[in-house]
């Protein structure tokens, strides 16, 4: 069974970019008056763009979203110094622990993210939000599916 999650841990995209986008989704609203988006008159023009999370004035935030935004600015500064070290690494063996140091800190991100708005979940009683996550939160904490444990072939003996 696969999980519910629209992350992979090891995905090419970067995990903020999708994070963000899942959180202006499913988050509230900002505070202030919203403007309906305008919708094209036809299949060819664009949709206005809404601004995500992070381009958005920190003022216009609810006290929730500005919680996600601080998380996240803090996580990307801390990718941003990793992937310096990364590039600026002098050896395969420092180059590779930068690397798996990135990936775990992004998988990381995901599951503090998921936490985060956990806890929203149950502070409003949103139970079926709050067992979506649990249920994603199971599976990426959790031990690999779909991996049996194989054990080595026996060597057979000459003399039999």
């Amino acid at each position: 069974m696969t999980p519910k999650s629209s992350f992979s841990r090891f995905a090419p995209v970067p995990l903020l970019a999708v994070a963000l986008a899942l959180v202006v989704t499913a988050a509230e609203p900002p505070t202030g008056q919203i403007q309906p988006q305008a919708r094209p008159q036809s299949l060819q023009e664009p949709v206005p763009a809404r601004p995500g999370l992070m381009e958005m004035p920190r003022e216009s935030l609810s006290p929730r979203l500005l919680e996600i935004r601080e998380f996240l600015e803090g996580r990307t500064l801390q990718i941003e110094d990793l992937t310096e070290r990364y590039r600026n690494a002098t050896d395969d063996a420092e180059a590779m622990r930068l690397m798996t140091e990135i990936h775990l800190l992004k998988a990381g991100t995901e599951v503090e993210l998921l936490k985060l708005q956990l806890r929203h979940a149950r502070e409003d009683g949103n139970t079926d939000v709050v067992a979506e996550i649990e249920e994603t939160l199971a599976h990426l904490e959790g031990p690999p599916t779909g991996v049996t444990q194989v054990e080595a072939p026996r060597r057979r003996d000459s003399r039999q």
